[in-house]
Formats: structure tokens, sequence, C-alpha cells
């Protein structure tokens, strides 16, 4: 083989050489087939992802009560509950009810005008808060009851109201908001609210912001 072949082979086999270091260490890899690059991509795609915030959708009163109602309406009376977000009156929905006090007045029991363990009635604004009320405007909680309702939407930065019916028994009740009703750990608890016994009156407004 005569030297300029020799020299053209070896120059040939060099450039095949330098060409697969490149493609290897150059992402860029123009006119060349590089895996390299498309890894690239696909890192940059994986860190636009973003971790969900956490709804707090959820109201959960829970009876605090010094005084047990001897009537019918033991336990703190809620006529209503609604939330202001931004401008916005947003209502409760898919209210409940959970209490083992027996002595809630049903309907059609003996000494009872109405239903006072009807979670529904707290569905509202409130607007309606009279005590002989038929059907009833509130409901009773019971001694240690807890009701729960929800927004369907999350509550950060919105005020909630509780509409309480004033009536002549120290009763109270712990409000907090939660991401999960059936999991105490979501909840946060908003404060406290009290009624003084001053005797029968409208539905008094407490109001808790949601400032997590």
């Amino acid at each position: 083989m005569s030297t300029l072949k020799k020299l053209f082979i070896l120059a040939l086999s060099l450039g095949v050489t330098f060409a697969m270091i490149a493609c290897d260490d150059d992402t860029e890899c123009d006119g060349g087939n590089c895996d390299g690059g498309a890894a690239g991509a696909g890192n940059e795609g994986g860190e636009a992802g973003t971790t969900p915030t956490e709804s707090y959708q959820y109201i959960m009163i829970v009876d605090n009560s010094a005084d047990e109602n001897s009537a019918g309406t033991p336990g703190v009376d809620i006529c209503g509950i609604y939330a202001d977000c931004a401008g916005t009156t947003v209502s409760a929905g898919n209210a409940t009810l959970a209490t083992d006090d027996a002595n809630i007045c049903e309907a059609g029991a003996s000494g009872c005008s109405a239903d006072r363990g009807d979670a529904n009635a707290a569905e509202d604004e409130g607007a309606a808060c009279a005590g002989a009320s038929n059907p009833s405007d509130y409901v009773s909680l019971g001694m240690g009851g807890t009701l729960t309702v929800d927004f369907g939407q999350d509550l950060q930065g919105c005020t909630v109201h509780v509409i309480e019916l004033d009536g002549g028994d120290s009763e109270g009740a712990s409000v907090l908001v939660c991401s999960d009703p059936a999991d105490d750990t979501t909840c946060v608890d908003l404060g406290n609210f009290e009624t003084q016994g001053g005797g029968p009156g409208d539905g008094a407004d407490n109001t808790f912001s949601v400032d997590l």
C-alpha cells in the first residue's frame, strides 16, 4: 500500500473517532443524532411541576356550652353559617350534625313544636332566627355536639359568619376550619364564641377570619 493511501485511511479513522467523541460530550450536536440533548429536554420539563395547595373548605362548630337547656334545645343554637370571600357571599351546604344528646326536640315529640336537630337549618345566612320558629330557624347542637358544613371552595382569605340564637343560657362553641373533617389533624382552630345568657333575642353574628 502506498504511503498516500495509508495517510488517507488514517485521516478517515481519526475523523470518525472525533465525531463520536463530540456526540457523547456535546448535547447540541448539530447535524448529529445525540441522545444527550433529548435527556436534557426531559429534565427541563420535570422541573416545571408544582405541589397542589391544600383546600380548607369545611367549617366545624363544636359545642362547649356551660349550661344545659332543659327545654329541648341543649347546646349552642346555630341559625346560619356563611362566608364573605372578597365581597362575595358564599353559602354553606351538606350540613351534618354529630351528637349523642337525646334531649334535642324532634318533630312530633311531646312538648316540641319543631325539629331542633335539623342540620339543614344552618345552611343560610341566619336572617330568620326566632326561638319559637316552626319549621326551625336553627339547629341545636346538643351538649358536646359537632356541626359540620361544606363550602365547596377554599376559605383561605375569607371571613366566616356564624349566626347564633342568643338565649337565656350560657352557651358557646369552638369554630374550626378543616381540609378533611374526618381527620382532626387537618383542622385549624379559628376561635370561640359564647353567649352570656342575657335572654332571648335576635341572632348574634360571630365572625372569624381564615388567615392560615
